[in-house]
């Protein structure tokens, strides 16, 4: 069973039950592809989904230089990389934990998913049994081209909050891209384990509600429903702006709601429904990554 019940329920709710059905068999693969494995050896970074030592999603960004991530089998990954010093999920990536990854390609806007398990992470090495994998379509992807980056030692700075500051507020305002990590997990479940998926569109498609709560449209993608099916069944979510220019991090952890409702899904052209995020964590690390984007 590919899907879970959450996935499953929206599945069945948006008509796409059936359509879904038969084009995962082809698409969801217990291993990675020959063209995926060529793709993640190239990249310079990879976005992972995991939790922390509390047990808690979040999403952030394990970089290096490409060759970092390398393909023993196709059912395995390995990653010469770690969090940042600072970062959420510093203390995270714990052997036998679920994770999320997604390598995606700025400039050419490809992205190819694994989601599995930590077999093991240790002197700097992470060690990824995969459980699923498959390629997403390149829709809402801003190009970008990326550059090696050394971090200035005085610019480097770690700052924790419960609420939206007005330096944040302006960070997720003008942002055309963030990452969602979910999660649905339940023992012997094949479908069990984390995600974390690419969302974008015109900057300011993320609405400021308050300090603690942010809106985003849902729009039309693979109608596999990973997100928003965990999210069903699991609220608890996490969010990653990048600062492309500057290469910093905002990561936010809280809870997120389906809105179905027409009125206000009709007025944000193009919008299937809405999602809305109620923030309990902030961790913003400024000009931290050694790299950098250009549109």
């Amino acid at each position: 069973m590919k899907f879970h019940r959450g996935e499953r329920r929206i599945q069945s709710l948006t008509g796409r039950r059936e359509t879904v059905k038969i084009f995962s068999e082809r698409a969801i693969r217990p291993y990675m592809p020959e063209q995926h494995r060529q793709m993640f050896h190239t990249l310079p970074f990879l976005v992972a989904a995991s939790r922390d030592p509390a047990g808690r999603i979040w999403a952030t960004l394990l970089t290096g230089q490409p060759g970092f991530v390398a393909t023993p089998s196709s059912t395995r990954l390995k990653i010469i990389s770690q969090p940042l010093p600072g970062d959420a999920l510093s203390g995270g990536f714990v052997p036998g934990s679920s994770v999320g990854l997604l390598g995606i390609e700025l400039a050419s806007r490809r992205r190819n998913r694994v989601n599995g398990r930590i077999i093991d992470n240790a002197d700097g090495e992470l060690e990824v049994f995969v459980q699923q994998s498959y390629g997403n379509c390149a829709k809402y992807i801003t190009p970008r081209q990326w550059q090696m980056n050394i971090p200035a030692r005085s610019g480097k700075k770690v700052l924790k909050n419960r609420y939206l500051t007005t330096l944040t507020r302006s960070w997720i305002r003008s942002a055309d891209t963030f990452f969602i990590a979910s999660g649905f997990e339940e023992l012997a479940h094949p479908a069990s384990g984390l995600d974390v998926s690419h969302r974008g569109g015109a900057a300011g498609f993320v609405e400021v509600e308050s300090a603690s709560r942010l809106l985003f449209p849902d729009y039309a993608g693979n109608n596999f429903f990973n997100t928003l099916g965990n999210i069903t069944v699991n609220p608890q979510v996490a969010l990653l702006f990048i600062d492309f220019s500057a290469g910093s991090l905002l990561q936010l952890s809280g809870s997120a709601s389906i809105h179905w409702d027409k009125t206000p899904v009709s007025k944000r052209a193009g919008a299937q429904r809405l999602v809305s995020v109620d923030i309990e964590r902030i961790v913003v690390s400024l000009s931290c990554l050694p790299l950098i984007w250009q549109e």
